[in-house]
This record gives structure tokens, sequence and C-alpha cells, in this order.
């Protein structure tokens, strides 16, 4: 009877250990075989952070799910899905990449055709230029090849002075009346000189011309020549210089024909005060009569009869001044 008890206390302890290695087979599984045995998911919520000190709120995981991490291809697949999505969600975006994009292309091809542009006018420019040296090099030998090579160089300075070759046609110049003064007869140098100052004043070379002026040694044309220098620099508003250059000439009669030429200039540009002072400087009356006649037709053509009445008023002789007034009259009758 005892055996028995024994045995069967015996039995119900084995089936008691084995109930309880039963049990612990799952625990096992869970925390050694599963994977699962992290201490954040099994710490109970409060617990987290405690021992460093972090306040922040506690992750939570579940227990009942592995960790899963993302493959490449995963990553890439989602990331396509955001653009895809981040395209949808805002197609202001969209629209103004496109726009910026058309924006870059307008500029490269704007851009692209204003130098094909530049690079055609300066092909353009440099054939041009090409074309015009070889007329000034081709003309130039025939100048100095022709029956007269003077005037001939003069021609030529005014083409260089036409396509911007201002010190070349100076140097042109210089070369006529070098070959000017190997003429024999003073009065063809003269002549020639005198047609070299014209040259010069016609490319704004006043003071290079009145230097020549004074060089030539015919009396006449020196004085001529001046007369010419006088009447550009009274264009150019210099009456006062004009007048002292008229006053320094040799020959008295293309001084007093100088005055007379200036006196129609400066009332041309209505310059009634300087018409005064350079008619005190003519000291022949016919002259005088003459320079008063031009300028009055020349005021009154302009419209200013006063100025002109004034001028009419100083004639002495009663016939010039009958065809002043008749000229004063006829202009302002056009004038209506």
């Amino acid at each position: 009877m005892a055996t028995g008890q024994i045995l069967l206390s015996q039995k119900n302890c084995a089936k008691v250990l084995v109930a309880i290695l039963c049990s612990l087979v799952p625990l096992y599984t869970f925390f050694i075989v599963g994977g699962a045995a992290d201490e954040r998911a099994v710490k109970p919520l409060s617990m987290e952070g405690s021992k460093s000190g972090d306040r922040r709120p506690a992750n939570t995981y579940s227990t009942s799910q592995e960790q899963h991490f993302p493959t490449d291809q995963e990553v890439r697949k989602n990331g396509d899905k955001a653009s895809v999505a981040s395209t949808q969600d805002s197609p202001d975006k969209t629209l103004s990449k496109k726009t910026r994009s058309k924006d870059r292309k307008h500029k490269k091809s704007k851009s692209k055709q204003a130098k094909n542009k530049s690079i055609r006018a300066k092909k353009k420019q440099g054939a041009d230029w090409d074309l015009r040296e070889a007329i000034v090099i081709e003309a130039y030998e025939l100048a100095i090849q022709s029956e007269d090579p003077v005037r001939s160089l003069i021609s030529v300075a005014l083409l260089q002075k036409r396509y911007g070759l201002t010190v070349d046609a100076m140097v042109t110049l210089d070369e006529a009346s070098s070959r000017a003064q190997d003429y024999r007869e003073s009065q063809i140098r003269s002549e020639l000189k005198h047609a070299v100052v014209k040259g010069l004043l016609q490319i704004d070379q006043e003071q290079e011309a009145l230097y020549l002026a004074h060089a030539i040694a015919d009396k006449t044309y020196s004085s001529q020549a001046m007369g010419d220098v006088a009447l550009s620099l009274a264009r150019s508003g210099d009456s006062q210089r004009a007048r002292a250059i008229i006053r320094a000439m040799n020959d008295h009669a293309v001084q007093e024909e100088s005055l007379v030429r200036l006196v129609q200039l400066e009332a041309e540009n209505t310059r009634f005060i300087e018409i005064e002072s350079t008619l005190a400087l003519i000291e022949n009356p016919i002259e005088k009569a003459k320079a008063l006649k031009k300028g009055v037709r020349t005021l009154a053509k302009r419209g200013h009869f006063d100025n002109a009445m004034r001028l009419i008023d100083r004639i002495v002789d009663m016939r010039d001044r009958d065809l002043a007034l008749s000229d004063l009259a006829q202009a302002k009758v056009k004038r209506g």
C-alpha cells in the first residue's frame, strides 16, 4: 500500500514536470528562436528611458510582428511612388519646372541667335572693310600714276575720310603737297597748294590748312587760302578768329572780298552782332554796299525783317537801297 502511494506520487510528479516543461517551450521559442527578445518591447512603457533620463515618449513595438528591413528594390520602388505622389499633389511645382525648362531653352536659343548674328555682322564688316581697303589702295596707285597726281591724291584723301581713315587722309594730303612742290612754276605750285588747303578743310583740319596757307609763296593764292580757312572757322562759330585771319592777309582786294563773304555767312547764322563787327572792317564803299545787300537778302529769306531793315538803313547809295527794299518786300510776300 505504501509502495503504491509512492509510485502514484512519482507519476504525479512526472506529469507535473512534463506540464511545466511544455509550458516553458513556447517561452524558450519566443525569447531565443523567434528573435523578438527586444528588451524595449518586453519592458513596461513606464520603464523605457528611466535609466538614461530620456523623457521622450516611449516607442511601442508590437511583440507579435517581426522587425522588417526594406531591400534596395523596395526603396527604389517606394521612392518612385513618392515622386509620383508629390507630382500629383503639387501640379504647380511641375508647371513651374516645365516653365523654367522652357525659359532656359528660349534663353539659350536667343543667345545663340544673337551670337550668330554678331558673327555674320563681323564677317560682313570684315568683307566690306577688305573691299574698301582694296579700293583705297587701287585709287592711290592710280592717283600717283595720273597726269594730275596732286588733285587725284586730294580725291583719294577725301575717300579715306569717308571711310573713317582721317590719319591716312592727312598722310595722303601731305604727299599731295610734296608733289605740288615739285612743279617748277611758282604760280602752279601756289595754285596746287591752295587746292591742298581746301582738301585739309574738307577733312576738318583747319590748323594744318592755315599753316599751309601761310607757306604759299604767291600772296594772292595765300590770301585766298587764308580766306577759306577763316570762313571754315566762322561756320564753326569762331567769327572772331576768322576776322583776325582775314586782317592778316597781304592781298587787300582778297581781304575785302573775304569780309563780304563773312558777312553773308554770319547773316545765314543770324549773328547780327557779328555782322556789325565785320562790316566795320570793310573800307571800300562798294564792297561794303555789296556786303549790306547780301546781308539784307539773307536775313529777309530767314524772316528776320527787323534786322534786315536795320542793314538797309546803312546803305548810302539810293539805287542799292531800293534794290535791298525790293528784296525785303519779296521775302515778306513769300512768307505771307
